[in-house]
């Protein structure tokens, strides 16, 4: 009986004959991203607002493990008739603003293999107003029942004003359920877990704004972990037991570079905030200069583990700020973080606390240090001010 043979089988008998070989369509992807040590970041962080009908450049960053990672980045926008790249899928493309003839407030996002991250874009012409951060409001004050709901509220804002018209928020919660997206100023619905007790943190982005609120949950109030706030409203509070506060430098203590000023604190209530300059009474710039230190008589907090505070750049050139927490009284190595800063929003700083710390004379040191080029991961480009917020540790 003759046996009928498949197109396919055509092609390979065709293929054995010519000597050709065929290989697989799949392959291994030597640049597979893992979400715990892939990052993406995009350059320009601060677009700005361009004109309708005008381009601008965009690059991905793709980094894993540290190491630039070569692959393709999918590019969008929100919304969606912002306006177009070109080319999509690689790694710098050109965005052109849709035309238009009122202002639009919207979001670019590159995604490589579903890591992601977005900036702030606006499109218009004109006096337009840049947004700063966002107010979450409807957070009630008591613990919700299991399979409550509760309306919420995200509003994007430059300073306390709400801009208009309002762009899309992405919504995220750790516990319970929100929607993924809204039109900003316009209440969604949270739904508690149906069983259960504890903590549910909302988190509400606007590219690359973001502002959390907190709700509690269950029949069981959660114990919250303590804390002993070391500097608010630009102070040093009573409950810290600190009596002095300087402006250190390694060649000695010099009262220079600190004030305080008014702003928009990371939570986006106005308050007193610590501005911290590198520059001297001559606008001299050093590698020397470590930071704000905060002292007191020795103190117990063996009971703390984290050391946490926010931080914000005031200008662009702010990209790292280096942070001890050090026991002189031992001589112990500090404890350290390096975190990366941006004047656009506040960065949540923390830095677990491993040395002794039953006796410590100077409980901790801020360092915004500015080290020379043989350390370009700490090093701050000059000039650089730093708005610090709200320093506690703990447990």
């Amino acid at each position: 009986m003759r046996k009928k043979l498949s197109l396919f089988s055509l092609l390979l008998v065709f293929a054995s004959t010519a000597g050709i070989i065929f290989t697989a369509c799949s392959h291994e992807n030597k640049n597979r991203l893992s979400t715990n040590t892939a990052t993406v970041s995009i350059d320009p962080i601060n677009p700005g607002t361009i004109a309708p009908g005008a381009s601008v450049q965009f690059s991905a960053i793709v980094r894993n493990n540290g190491n630039d990672v070569n692959t393709g980045v999918n590019w969008t926008c929100e919304p969606s008739t912002l306006g177009a790249f070109n080319p999509n899928g690689v790694k710098v493309t050109t965005f052109t603003a849709a035309q238009t003839t009122t202002t639009v407030y919207g979001t670019i996002t590159a995604d490589a293999g579903g890591i992601r991250n977005s900036v702030n874009i606006i499109v218009g012409s004109g006096t337009v107003i840049v947004p700063d951060n966002i107010l979450i409001t409807g957070v009630p004050s008591a613990a919700l029942n299991n399979n409550s709901q509760a309306s919420l509220t995200a509003t994007v804002r430059a300073g306390s004003t709400a801009i208009t018209p309002q762009p899309t928020v992405n919504w995220a919660a750790t516990d319970g359920s929100v929607p993924a997206s809204s039109t900003g100023g316009s209440p969604v619905t949270y739904t508690a877990p149906l069983s259960g007790a504890g903590t549910s943190t909302i988190t509400v982005t606007y590219g690359s704004l973001s502002a959390n609120a907190y709700i509690i949950y269950g029949t069981t109030t959660p114990v919250a972990p303590a804390i002993k706030v070391l500097m608010q409203n630009g102070n040093y509070t009573a409950e810290s037991g600190l009596n002095d506060m300087w402006w250190w430098r390694t060649s000695g203590q010099i009262y220079i570079g600190t004030t305080l000023v008014s702003g928009i604190g990371y939570d986006g209530q106005s308050r007193t905030l610590r501005e911290f300059d590198f520059k001297d009474y001559n606008g001299n710039m050093y590698n020397n200069w470590d930071g704000l230190q905060f002292a007191g008589p020795a103190a117990d907090y063996s009971q703390y583990n984290t050391l946490v505070f926010y931080a914000k750049g005031v200008s662009p050139s702010d990209t790292k700020i280096v942070v001890n927490f050090a026991n002189t009284t031992s001589g112990s190595t500090p404890n350290q973080g390096i975190f990366a800063i941006n004047n656009v929003t506040w960065t949540k700083c923390e830095i677990p606390l491993t040395i002794e710390r039953t006796s410590v004379e100077t409980p901790f040191v801020v360092v915004y240090s500015q080290f020379s080029a043989t350390a370009p991961d700490t090093q701050i480009t000059p000039p650089s001010s730093v708005l610090v917020d709200y320093v506690y540790v703990q447990e």
